[in-house]
């Protein structure tokens, strides 16, 4: 699982979708791909959708999806997608949306306190903009919604699941 989560995180980050902008449906697009294409909701198409903000002025969306287990208890899962600008990361603005060795080298050039230096020497952290907050809180709940979903399938999953995410979490909340 801990795969799965990096590779949707890593693909989530990569999607510019600043907040505030239209961009942020890159990101709404790619989650309700990801979920429309899992077996459970190519048979059950109907528990899943991504639903156009009413009168937004950016055409914003929000996917969601439910999967029915074997009783009404219902586990929600939400998170939201976009993220502020890019100008935090002085001269590793144009990678900010690339995590890897690249962005690491050019970040390690800014001013950190000590405590960004030490994690950024740890190597335990994934650098990139949402990388620890929305977009990889976002990956978690999309590889549990393609878990429950399995089991669902199976007949296995004991209670419910909703999920959804929303765009516009750090500005204004359409």
């Amino acid at each position: 699982m801990k795969e799965k989560i990096i590779k949707l995180m890593m693909e989530l980050v990569s999607l510019k979708s600043l907040t505030g902008t239209a961009d942020e449906n890159l990101a709404s697009d790619y989650i309700y791909k990801f979920i429309r294409n899992l077996d459970y909701f190519k048979m059950h198409p109907e528990y899943c959708g991504n639903i156009p903000i009413e009168d937004d002025s950016k055409g914003r969306h929000i996917p969601y999806c439910f999967i029915r287990g074997k009783s009404g208890d219902t586990v929600i899962l939400s998170g939201h997608f976009d993220v502020v600008d890019e100008a935090d990361y002085g001269e590793a603005k144009e990678m900010a949306f690339t995590p890897g060795k690249e962005l690491e080298m050019l970040l390690a050039r800014n001013k950190m306190s000590k405590i960004q230096s030490a994690d950024m020497k740890s190597g335990e952290w994934i650098w990139g903009k949402g990388t620890a907050d929305m977009k990889g809180g976002v990956a978690i709940d999309l590889a549990l919604v393609e878990e429950y979903s399995n089991q669902a399938l199976k007949e296995e999953l004991k209670g419910s699941v909703l999920f959804m995410a929303v765009p516009d979490e750090e500005s204004y909340s359409a």
